[in-house]
């Protein structure tokens, strides 16, 4: 399913999922393997569905967003065990490069 929104960003995880960012659906990730979607919004504990950017680092998924920034550790196998996301209501919170 296409979102609705506004696409923001697009990043591959390199596990098979396509991460896109939205200014107001929160984060689709597409499955390409499997061709699944799976939503991370406000509901799963993102602070703002309106995203800026998303950043994996060192397996760590970094999602800025209109409040704040968002993270989730171990990505790579994190989304599949439904670990908490952590967030910093702090909008100056910057992304690793």
């Amino acid at each position: 399913m296409l979102p609705t929104s506004k696409i923001t960003a697009i990043r591959d995880d390199g596990h098979g999922n396509l991460l896109i960012a939205t200014f107001g659906q929160g984060v689709i990730v597409f499955n390409t393997k499997t061709k699944r979607t799976k939503y991370i919004t406000e509901k799963e504990g993102l602070i703002n569905n309106n995203i800026l950017d998303i950043s994996i680092h060192n397996e760590n998924l970094w999602i800025a967003t209109l409040g704040g920034a968002s993270y989730i550790s171990n990505w790579s196998d994190a989304w599949f065990q439904n670990k908490k996301i952590q967030t910093n209501p702090h909008p100056s919170c910057l992304l690793p490069s």
